[in-house]
């Protein structure tokens, strides 16, 4: 089971936990992360997702997933990148691009 936290449509916390997929299949507002790693050269880093997924198998993406509850975007980022990629991000080298509903 993964908990999320709940936030308003503001992205404030609402004290409010719930497992990923109830806070989905609720349409309540929980936290997602995206990362696009870049290297020098400006070269862009996808995966290509795997068949088993329930959304968008097979395809190409950038990396991303919920934010745990009790954790911070930035914390949510480093992990998924380890956990899909293997690669271990340091927080100071993230950089927030924007911050948008969907």
């Amino acid at each position: 089971m993964e908990l999320v936290d709940i936030v308003d449509e503001n992205n404030n916390l609402t004290g409010q936990v719930e497992d990923r997929w109830v806070a989905y299949e609720k349409g309540l507002w929980r936290r997602v992360v995206s990362c696009w790693i870049m290297n020098e050269k400006g070269e862009i880093l996808l995966q290509k997702r795997t068949e088993n997924k329930i959304r968008n198998p097979n395809k190409w993406a950038k990396t991303g997933g919920q934010v745990d509850s009790g954790e911070t975007p930035e914390q949510a980022i480093c992990r998924e990148v380890k956990e899909e990629l293997g690669i271990e991000i340091p927080e100071e080298q993230i950089k927030v691009l924007d911050i948008y509903e969907s």
